[in-house]
């Protein structure tokens, strides 16, 4: 029969024998560890009480005359901390309400953003519109001066000027014709 290996983790204890070990004697082997085991505690400090509880087993009267004692002590603590509560409770009505406040002016200033923000896009889709409408008068200008250089270059050409010829009076195209 083959034995696999054994892995183990070993805390406390020494090392496990080399030895194989069949399957009975290894539960007697781990039984026998466990009883030499020692439970090793912590040591108890000095200062605590030895099965002592807070409460003093000592007389009900004697009880009864520490809890009178100190009746007085804790009526004031208590008043105070009743005080202490209403005070914050009050501060804690009046950050409410401020709270509230504040969310009602962060509403204000979000519509006033979103007008503010509408009112910034028509600008710039208007501002747009402008540009392109002013790159079309200005090309529009251009042919325009264009066409009006070509029309200045053909009248040149087709036009003839008569020099040294008097003006007449009511001077007009069929008696300048008439002339020629």
């Amino acid at each position: 029969m083959f034995n696999a290996p054994r892995y183990e983790i070993w805390t406390n204890q020494s090392p496990p024998s080399t030895q194989s070990i069949t399957d009975t004697d290894s539960n007697e082997t781990l039984q026998d560890e466990q009883a030499n085991k020692k439970r090793s505690k912590r040591l108890r400090p000095n200062s605590s009480p030895n099965k002592k509880y807070l409460i003093d087993d000592t007389t009900p009267e004697l009880s009864n005359i520490n809890l009178m004692q100190s009746l007085p002590t804790q009526t004031t603590l208590l008043s105070k901390l009743v005080g202490d509560m209403d005070a914050l409770k009050k501060q804690n009505a009046e950050i409410q309400k401020s709270n509230q406040d504040i969310h009602k002016i962060n509403e204000e200033i979000r519509e006033s953003i979103s007008f503010m923000n509408i009112q910034f896009e028509l600008l710039k889709n208007e501002v747009e519109y402008l540009k392109k409408e002013r790159q079309q008068q200005q090309q529009y200008i251009t042919e325009l001066e264009r066409k009006l250089l070509d029309t200045d270059h053909k009248s040149r050409s087709s036009c003839i000027e008569i020099r040294n010829i008097p003006p007449l009076e009511q001077e007009s195209v069929s008696k300048l014709n008439d002339l020629l």
